[in-house]
């Protein structure tokens, strides 16, 4: 992701949610922009005009942690939000690729859980690793495949997601923080390539949207036994950077019954 589109995206749009009297300050009767000024984010962070300007712009090239932090409380930023102004003002050029393979110990591990589906990506998100019941899940996918493609392009898609249109805001949501912290030549690749072919992805993409909630639902219909609400959670494994996916259900629900179903349990 470019650094200076992204960090002036964010900001303007952190600015525009914000009111003069949110922050203290008196409204001064008809405004020209939308919540606050630049130089009224300036004046609250302690910093002059012109410098704030160079931040947001991503011309200055390292702020001190005080001039961050006088941001993020003058833009009233929770600690999520404060930590993507880090990432996006500190954002290294490129990041290093994931290991090649994974430790064989990972394999087993995650099919000694047979009612918990797993899947492993690597630091281009592509499926690298699923267990059994992960497999019985999630027929669409396979090996190499990536999910962000699939969940975009293929038209099953939307049909085997009952919640495809809030995955999909989510997925582009969760990915914008991603790439920030993992610049993956190859991740690169794949937004590039929604870019150009799906309109949705490109509107989604045009946000500033973030979330940094590493968990989220994903409500299916499946081929096999019907409707299905599966939790996950997003886990990185060290050192390697490959992220661990593993999915379950709310206990004893008709999803538990039908994952054991799945499972041959």
């Amino acid at each position: 992701m470019p650094k200076a589109p992204a960090l002036a995206q964010f900001l303007r749009n952190r600015r525009e949610q914000l009111q003069p009297i949110d922050v203290g300050l008196p409204s001064g009767g008809r405004r020209r922009v939308v919540g606050l000024r630049r130089e009224e984010v300036a004046a609250l962070a302690g910093v002059s005009v012109d410098y704030y300007l160079r931040i947001e712009q991503g011309r200055e090239k390292s702020p001190s942690d005080q001039v961050l932090d006088g941001i993020a409380r003058a833009l009233k930023l929770d600690d999520g939000d404060a930590a993507y102004l880090r990432d996006l003002v500190r954002q290294p050029r490129s990041g290093k690729s994931c290991l090649k393979d994974l430790e064989p110990e990972i394999h087993s591990l995650i099919n000694s859980w047979p009612l918990t589906p797993v899947h492993i990506h690597d630091c281009s998100l592509n499926l690298v690793a699923a267990n059994p019941i992960a497999r019985a899940v999630f027929p669409y996918m396979e090996l190499g495949d990536n999910p962000l493609l699939s969940l975009f392009l293929d038209p099953v898609m939307p049909k085997f997601y009952r919640n495809w249109d809030k995955l999909t805001t989510r997925a582009v949501s969760w990915l914008r923080v991603y790439v920030v912290r993992n610049p993956d030549p190859g991740l690169t690749v794949v937004i590039e390539e929604l870019l150009r072919r799906v309109a949705r992805f490109r509107m989604l993409w045009s946000r500033p949207d973030v979330t940094h909630d590493n968990s989220g639902k994903k409500k299916l219909m499946h081929p096999q036994v019907g409707p299905l609400t599966l939790h996950f959670q997003h886990m990185t494994l060290e050192p390697s950077g490959h992220v661990l996916v593993p999915f379950w259900a709310q206990p004893g629900s008709s999803s538990d019954r039908a994952l054991r179903q799945l499972a041959g349990a």
